[in-house]
């Protein structure tokens, strides 16, 4: 951390416990807009920060301030107020970033070092607030931490893992619902997987899905709570997956279903290149081998700008900016830094393989 001391005109540079560097998508070379990139050191996890601006802190001697102030005409005492309350508006965020930061990558520290989502451990806003109260009063320093200041900084940042994969902060802060949900849907991946690999017969039913989690988690989940948050990531029921396999193996990892506005693109859509594909509302398109919501599948060299374009009609596909116009198609997405072109081809062959026709506002095929 670099801590800017200022005496009048005087300044000096102290470094502290925290690291700068440059932050960036090692398997793309893309930059990102990512506070930085988490490494492990011995049992525990520490953020390269990516700039200087998150870690600066500034310290001034309010005499030598004041006395500077009488010497100075009214614009100026104007001008160097308004300097002084943005210095402490940036000690404010750059001393509550870090304290999140530091509660996150402690509570969810397996998960970062595994990736595995079995991992994750319930953590809500509310509780890491809390942490950091207390922390701050044991300590008798620290940011005053509370819970839409909080809010606002988990749900605009995220940090990059293992130098390639950018996880929002607020995949850090789940609840227990939003556990259940990541466990839900990665047992579904490896089931597709197994099913593909001839490993396992027949899909999972939602009750065999939550004894499976219940078992991963500390906290269980009801059969009627898998089938709704299954219907949430998009995914068919077990009778419907044991028909169209092909098309769903190679969309396992799709993110969860969002609706198409303006807003949630801009909130949860990540500016890096990537499949996506849209969906409408059930039962859709009355394919050949039978009925499916997915009316287009595309990709992008960046994901949040393609879908924005879209949901503002900027596209030159009508029949596609109909269906979103209406504010009801849905949309997920899989980040892939390496041939989404390729990707793209893959998935659409599959999908016109397992429903007998190219999605219906599909022009033309990659």
């Amino acid at each position: 951390m670099r801590l800017d001391t200022t005496h009048g005109t005087k300044s000096r540079a102290v470094t502290l416990n925290m690291v700068v560097g440059a932050s960036w998508c090692a398997a793309s070379g893309l930059p990102t807009r990512a506070l930085g990139t988490v490494k492990i050191r011995g049992k525990g996890a520490h953020l390269l920060y990516r700039s200087n601006s998150f870690v600066r802190e500034y310290v001034v001697n309010q005499q030598v301030f004041d006395r500077l102030l009488t010497g100075w005409d009214e614009p100026q005492r104007v001008e160097a107020m308004r300097l002084l309350s943005r210095m402490r508006l940036v000690n404010s965020r750059n001393r509550l970033s870090h304290a999140l930061i530091a509660v996150l990558l402690e509570k969810q520290k397996a998960f970062i070092r595994t990736g595995n989502p079995a991992h994750l451990r319930p953590l809500l806003q509310s509780a890491v607030v809390g942490i950091m109260a207390q922390r701050s009063e044991q300590g008798g320093s620290g940011p005053q931490a509370d819970g839409s200041r909080v809010s606002r900084v988990v749900r605009g940042a995220s940090v990059i893992i293992g130098d390639v994969d950018e996880v929002a902060l607020t995949r850090l802060c789940l609840s227990s619902r939003d556990v259940h949900r990541e466990l839900v849907r990665d047992l579904v991946r490896r089931e597709l997987s197994c099913r593909f690999a001839a490993e396992l017969a027949a899909p999972l039913t939602d009750l065999r899905i939550a004894e499976a989690v219940s078992v991963e988690c500390a906290v269980p989940v009801s059969r009627r709570t898998v089938a709704l948050i299954r219907k949430d990531l998009g995914v068919p029921d077990y009778r419907s997956r044991a028909r169209r396999s092909c098309y769903l193996t190679v969309t396992a990892a799709f993110s969860k279903l969002l609706v198409m506005t303006v807003e949630t693109i801009r909130e949860h859509v990540p500016r890096a290149p990537g499949v996506y594909e849209i969906r409408i509302p059930a039962p859709g398109v009355n394919y050949p081998v039978g009925w499916c919501p997915v009316i287009y599948i595309g990709s992008s060299k960046e994901l949040r700008k393609r879908l924005l374009d879209q949901t503002r009609n900027r596209g030159q596909n009508p029949r596609l900016a109909a269906h979103i116009a209406t504010r009801r198609a849905s949309v997920r997405w899989l980040v892939a830094f390496d041939n989404w072109r390729g990707l793209e081809r893959r998935i659409y062959q599959q999908f016109a393989k397992t429903f007998g026709a190219r999605p219906d506002c599909n022009r033309m095929s990659p």
